[in-house]
């Protein structure tokens, strides 16, 4: 029998705790019980829910796993500099992979900057991952499966791509059973900032996005490959018979592109007589959106909604490739936020080439008496995306390391063009929350004294790192 550890990294961003649901090990949990059997034992570690984190690793490692799997965001990849060593010292055998946005989209740096990694699966990681594991207990060569990158004496190797699984309803749920849920729902700052209940989970519900966002990654493809209806609300209704989930957030790329299926999704909650909450910190394309289906999703128990504006700039969102329609984007803004759904959006300042005219038309667009919450962001461009490449040809040696921490620092654009974005954001959100926006919006979430304790330390937060500066 082949033992696999899978590992969800801690990383410390001043004080910021992310502790949504591990989807992307848990997929692979579910895929390897299903297909290997009494083949395998996997062991889930999220070292995020651990007290101690030292312990809890060095735990896990004297089990001797023949395969470590690493799950990476970009921001995470400091785990990997201070832990890799000592994982290696600890299980000298074993096969250590790497998969996720970071080894995805980063995947020759990864490998040279990280010697102890064995391989790195690239994009979507579930059937990958369940080769290398067949082939590892077969004692065969791992490297060189389909969906694989591995240095090969000294020089980068990728095996051919692996097609991506569709239909998608041919993966199993993730493996929720394999970890202590009850964990998630310890107080920290969710991805939406806001919450109707205590128990609430992520969930994603399609894979791939047509769209072509310059600042986006392409782990699952463009093709738009959606889990039915049927299997959706068979999730939603397995989560709250037996986990007892009362709320959900979608977090797909795209979650109304289908809009038939989407219909029939929250018919189907409807229909179902469950009382639970629903969310979209993003994932809503915000002109796909009528009317009709606003007061649907209300009618289902959606309570927030974020639209995606990110720049007011029709140049921009050229540039960028969104093509967003802005006008009917906050025309349904203004219809949800009538119908009683907190109202959010995101707006991206700095982009390359971006002037000071359409910053401030951004920031004015942001303060549209329909948005209840705000969130700005400094552009940061990532490797291996369009507008890296627009960012070098445009910023040149102002373009520095690409940041993981999102919280800290000056962005490229401030080094290349000398305008105080920082300084701009600040204001723009004191000028946002002015006290009868803030009023208001406590007035219409469902729990306004959580939000409340979760905007003071994202505020004391912000006045700590602009007194650092």
């Amino acid at each position: 029998m082949s033992g696999i550890l899978l590992i969800k990294p801690y990383v410390f961003l001043h004080g910021y705790q992310n502790l949504e649901l591990p989807l992307g090990v848990m997929m692979l949990s579910a895929h390897l019980k299903r297909e290997m059997g009494a083949e395998v034992a996997v062991s889930l570690l999220d070292l995020r829910t651990e007290k101690d984190r030292d312990a809890a690793l060095r735990d896990a490692l004297r089990e001797r796993p023949d395969i470590i799997g690493l799950s990476l965001m970009n921001f995470e990849r400091p785990f990997l500099k201070e832990h890799l060593a000592s994982i290696r010292a600890a299980a000298p055998g074993a096969l250590i992979v790497a998969g996720g946005a970071y080894p995805t989209g980063n995947t020759e740096e990864a490998l040279r900057s990280f010697p102890e990694l064995d391989l790195i699966v690239r994009g979507e990681g579930e059937e990958t991952f369940l080769d290398v594991a067949r082939r590892h207990a077969a004692g065969e060569d791992p490297r060189g499966a389909p969906g694989t990158v591995f240095l090969r004496d000294g020089a980068v190797a990728a095996a051919p791509d692996r097609p991506p699984v569709e239909p998608i309803d041919l993966l199993p749920m993730p493996d929720y059973a394999a970890l202590d849920l009850d964990r998630y729902f310890a107080p920290h700052t969710p991805m939406n900032v806001v919450t109707a209940h205590d128990r609430y989970v992520i969930l994603t519900t399609s894979r791939g996005c047509p769209y072509r966002c310059a600042y986006c990654h392409d782990i699952f493809g463009k093709r738009f490959r959606p889990h039915s209806a049927e299997r959706v609300i068979e999730e939603i209704l397995l989560l709250h018979d037996r986990f007892g989930i009362r709320e959900v957030h979608f977090v797909d790329d795209v979650f109304n592109l289908d809009r038939e299926r989407m219909q029939r999704i929250f018919r189907g909650i409807i229909a179902s007589g469950k009382r639970m909450f629903f969310a979209f910190p993003n994932g809503i394309r915000g002109d796909l959106l009528t009317e009709e289906e606003i007061a649907l999703m209300k009618d289902a128990g959606v309570y927030q909604i974020t639209f995606s504006v990110e720049t007011a700039s029709p140049r921009l969102q050229e540039l960028v490739g969104k093509h967003l329609d802005i006008e009917r984007t906050m025309r349904n803004v203004r219809y949800a936020h009538r119908r009683g759904i907190v109202t959010k959006s995101y707006f991206m300042l700095g982009f390359p080439t971006e002037t000071k005219e359409e910053l401030l038309r951004t920031l004015a667009l942001s303060r549209d008496p329909a948005l209840d919450m705000v969130s700005y962001f400094k552009v940061a461009p990532f490797r291996n995306t369009r507008l890296a490449e627009t960012a070098t040809a445009v910023w040149g040696s102002a373009v520095g390391e690409e940041p993981v921490d999102y919280f800290t620092g000056a962005s490229w654009y401030e080094r290349a063009t000398g305008v105080p974005l920082s300084r701009m954001l600040f204001r723009a959100y004191l000028r946002f929350y002015f006290p009868w926006r803030l009023w208001r919006l406590l007035w219409r979430l469902p729990r306004p004294l959580s939000f409340l304790s979760r905007a003071f330390h994202h505020l004391s937060l912000m006045l700590h790192l602009r007194a650092g500066r």
